[in-house]
């Protein structure tokens, strides 16, 4: 007789086993639906205000006047780009190959200063008898020349080049985009723009992904705090298509 109750006592012990297992994995199944719910509800609402912020945006676009091309080259002229001129302070103008192989003069403003470093070098070799600089010159006024909103003496034709390596990396994308829109598929300058950085009177436009984390991740005002990015990835588009969207036609 004690021999058989002993022998019941582990098959007691199992069943408890079992179902204090059973009970464990309904009850980590209830915890990871209910997260599951949960996210779902916060992207739901996520979704939510970005389609409200977007309408909104396009609504006081439409409402709201053009921007001028003056206004539109104010805006951009915080920004500095570099050109090689001469001791006269005039352009000088490159043998610069484009996307399609031909290769033209132009005179060139880059965003990038060992870009314009390197090609000071290049000129200077070959005008060894010239004496030849770099200036700086606002994007601005450097965008108007390259559309043909603005003129410059001895200059048929002028060029804002953006990093080299980020215009090859990005150019299959933002061609994409022109061909969408309509739009001539020559050169492309890559822009970048973040959601999470742009009120209701500023949209902050940026030349690289860089300059766009930097300005997320320093530090609140407030908190001292630095944040760390954890949303939607930036946007990028071509500064030509960005800028005409907001001009006068």
């Amino acid at each position: 007789m004690g021999k058989g109750k002993q022998k019941a006592r582990p098959a007691a012990s199992d069943d408890s086993d079992d179902a204090l297992l059973q009970a464990a994995i309904a009850e980590n199944a209830a915890v990871l639906e209910k997260a599951a719910l949960e996210s779902q509800r916060v992207e739901a609402e996520q979704q939510a205000r970005q389609e409200a912020r977007e309408a909104a945006c396009a609504q006081r676009d439409e409402e709201g006047a053009p921007l001028s091309r003056e206004a539109i080259c104010g805006l951009m002229d915080g920004i500095p780009t570099f050109c090689i001129v001469d001791d006269q302070k005039q352009f000088v103008p490159l043998r610069v190959q484009g996307v399609t192989g031909a290769a033209a003069d132009c005179c060139v403003a880059w965003t990038e200063p060992l870009e314009a470093q390197d090609a000071l070098a290049q000129a200077q070799k070959q005008r060894p008898a010239a004496t030849l600089a770099i200036a700086t010159l606002p994007l601005g006024k450097a965008y108007a020349l390259s559309e043909g909103w603005a003129e410059a003496r001895g200059v048929a034709a002028f060029r804002v080049q953006a990093h080299t390596g980020m215009v090859q990396e990005l150019r299959p994308q933002l061609t994409q985009q022109l061909k969408q829109q309509g739009m001539p598929t020559g050169e492309v300058f890559p822009v970048f723009m973040w959601e999470e950085l742009t009120t209701d009177t500023v949209m902050p436009v940026f030349l690289s992904r860089a300059e766009i984390v930097a300005t997320w991740q320093a530090p609140c005002t407030v908190h001292r705090a630095p944040r760390t990015v954890h949303r939607a990835p930036c946007t990028v588009a071509h500064a030509h298509a960005h800028a005409m969207a907001h001009a006068m036609t």
